[in-house]
């Protein structure tokens, strides 16, 4: 099976696989605090973004960064 990669367009992948494990939350947790927000996020979904195979929304984003209290850059 071939999954893209998306090459430098998720520019933020590596970051947010660090930001969530400093954290110290799990995939699922992420993804339920994603959900509290109202951002439909699975674990799933964050595993991929994590693995560069998916892109990143705008809200998911904001998302992100609320609930690990960082910046956007």
């Amino acid at each position: 099976m071939y999954v893209r990669k998306y090459d430098n367009t998720n520019r933020i992948h590596k970051n947010l696989l660090r930001y969530r494990k400093q954290a110290g939350l799990s995939q699922r947790a992420m993804s339920a605090e994603m959900m509290k927000l109202g951002i439909p996020m699975y674990q799933q979904m964050l595993g991929k973004i994590e693995r560069n195979e998916r892109r990143v929304l705008d809200e998911e984003l904001q998302g992100f960064c609320r609930i690990l209290h960082v910046e956007p850059e």
